[in-house]
């Protein structure tokens, strides 16, 4: 089933996209700019998909606003560039 969550001070939706539950593991890698590697790629899982976007869950900040992202663990595949929007602690 299809969430729409981030409603905006006013009630109204935010989001312009459903977002998806979802259950994957993924490879994350932190890259600059211009594309080139700035950190450690680490292991994360994507909880949520939409049309615009996807949730991470990892267990240490990212570190940069630019992320690629593969899904799987398994070497091979394509990364996809993601901005990172938005980064929530959890406890």
């Amino acid at each position: 089933s299809a969430t729409r969550s981030g409603s905006a001070p006013d009630g109204h939706e935010r989001r312009q996209n459903y977002r998806y539950p979802a259950r994957a593991e993924a490879v994350v890698r932190p890259i600059n700019p211009d594309g080139s590697p700035a950190g450690d790629a680490f292991r994360a899982v994507v909880t949520e998909l939409s049309r615009g976007g996807l949730r991470l869950v990892c267990d240490r900040p990212p570190g940069e606003t630019r992320l690629a992202v593969r899904f799987g663990l398994q070497p091979g595949g394509s990364f996809r560039v993601v901005e990172v929007s938005r980064v929530h602690e959890s406890g």
